[in-house]
């Protein structure tokens, strides 16, 4: 039997919600503990996009297209995070994967406008680092929830 850091990782998760989830009473297979489960995933797959964002723009920053650094980091990241969510966090290896990708795409512009919108909107009256927080919620909450129930829906 192979090591599949995958499974592995699935089963931690699964492990884990359901031990607090049981704390509750609340059954191993109930939809709580699946939404619990997917929204963690989807926020592995988050950390997994600012490491990669953060990597390919550390390594171009430095380089004759450092103006385009940024942007083709966080392309990368847009990139992996579709792999991943279409994937593993929700499953939707059966869709149409052109429109499904044209639409994950605009859901990042318009979750990327609203975090900057509220950010500007906030900053003077809260402070940079709040507002910044906001903003990262604001986005979160938008790239979730679209990409349950727009993109990747079943």
């Amino acid at each position: 039997m192979r090591f599949n850091p995958i499974e592995e990782l699935n089963r931690l998760i699964e492990i884990v919600v359901t031990w607090f989830f049981g704390l509750f009473g609340v059954k191993p297979d109930s939809k709580p503990v699946a939404a619990l489960i997917q929204f963690l995933k989807f926020n592995i797959v988050g950390v997994l996009n600012f490491l990669i964002t953060t990597i390919v723009y550390s390594i171009l920053v430095h380089t004759a297209i450092h103006p385009l650094a940024y942007a083709i980091g966080y392309t990368c990241g847009i990139v992996n995070s579709y792999i991943c969510n279409k994937f593993w966090t929700f499953s939707s290896g059966d869709t149409k994967p052109l429109v499904e990708s044209i639409k994950f795409f605009a859901l990042c512009l318009a979750a990327y406008v609203a975090s900057q919108a509220t950010l500007l909107w906030l900053e003077p009256p809260i402070g940079r680092v709040a507002a910044y927080i906001l903003s990262t919620v604001v986005a979160l909450a938008i790239n979730y929830l679209g990409s349950k129930f727009l993109v990747f829906k079943k």
